[in-house]
């Protein structure tokens, strides 16, 4: 879960399991602290954490409570399981500087094969197993007929994929379980749609129960993004500013133009379809909470135009 204090962006965090864990799992990107997790199979004794893009005063903040905490725990230790790049190396050598003050052990973690980061891991190695299990046999066996001709053995039957809707989603003839379920999802600040196309192509289970995923639609502010939303996830997408009037001004420096308005619950719910989402899937925009931006860049109005309405409290409005 990500921590933060006020609007700054500070900690990705996934417990591993024990409330006091001894080993520190640092990544860059949330995405790789999670497949970390998934390749560790979730160690009770780590808490896996993400810098989310940057090393601003608040990450550094976050992180010297994190290490004061282990300090005391016997065995402790801090993994640096940055990418490897240049900048990885960067943010390695200042995590074990940062550590070496606290009086908490560092190593590196190095990724295997080339890989530049825990990401790629998980894939190609997901990838690699799902292609043992399903390549028949390369090469045709060597026993003979009688008389001494080579014999093959038949291919593999393999079963036939799963139909599919152009949205990614499972065909509705395929046979569904009796506990089957619908999770309706719909997204704010949808770009193009690729996440709710990744929603669309997922199943879930959890013992006999089954669901797939239907998006609702998207919003977004970019016009030429949100047409591709139709061809991804086969819905509409929804062209809508979610800003409201303080917000525009700050942020574009100059007055409403002719014809705007301001977003209200109404026009969210429309965008939905005038249904009501089990998920609600946000990807904002986060240059405005980056340790990446100068001090003073941070203070400006259009950086901390998340003041007044936010964009969740609309969708909760609308629902």
């Amino acid at each position: 879960m990500p921590v933060s204090k006020g609007h700054d962006k500070t900690l990705f965090r996934l417990p591993g399991g024990t409330a006091a864990p001894t080993r520190l799992a640092v990544c860059e990107a949330g995405i790789d602290a999670l497949s970390m997790a998934a390749i560790d199979r979730l160690r009770a004794d780590t808490l896996y954490v993400a810098t989310t893009g940057g090393m601003g005063p608040p990450t550094v903040a976050c992180l010297d409570v994190l290490l004061r905490e282990l300090a005391v725990r016997p065995g402790a230790v801090l993994v640096a399981a940055t990418d490897a790049d240049a900048q990885g190396c960067k943010y390695a050598a200042r995590l074990e500087e940062q550590a070496a003050k606290a009086g908490v052990p560092s190593q590196r973690l190095l990724l295997p094969g080339g890989h530049n980061d825990w990401n790629d891991v998980l894939v190609v190695r997901r990838v690699s197993r799902h292609a043992t299990r399903t390549i028949p046999h390369s090469s045709p066996s060597r026993s003979a007929e009688p008389g001494g001709t080579p014999r093959a053995h038949p291919p593999t039957q393999q079963p036939p994929p799963v139909p599919q809707e152009p949205d990614g989603r499972r065909h509705a003839m395929h046979p569904r379980t009796p506990d089957h379920r619908t999770i309706k999802h719909a997204h704010m600040f949808a770009g193009l749609g690729g996440g709710a196309r990744g929603f669309n192509q997922a199943i879930a289970r959890v013992g006999t129960l089954e669901a797939d995923f239907r998006c609702l639609g998207g919003i977004d502010v970019d016009p030429q993004a949100i047409r591709d939303v139709a061809r991804l996830a086969g819905v509409p997408g929804t062209y809508l500013d979610l800003f409201d009037q303080a917000q525009y001004r700050d942020f574009h420096g100059h007055e409403l133009p002719p014809g705007w308005w301001e977003a209200v619950p109404n026009d969210v719910h429309r965008a939905f379809g005038g249904e009501h989402p089990h998920i609600l899937f946000l990807s904002a925009p986060c240059k405005g909470f980056s340790g990446l931006l100068s001090g003073t860049k941070s203070k400006l109005a259009k950086c901390q135009g998340n003041r007044g309405k936010t964009p969740g409290q609309l969708a909760f409005q609308a629902g």
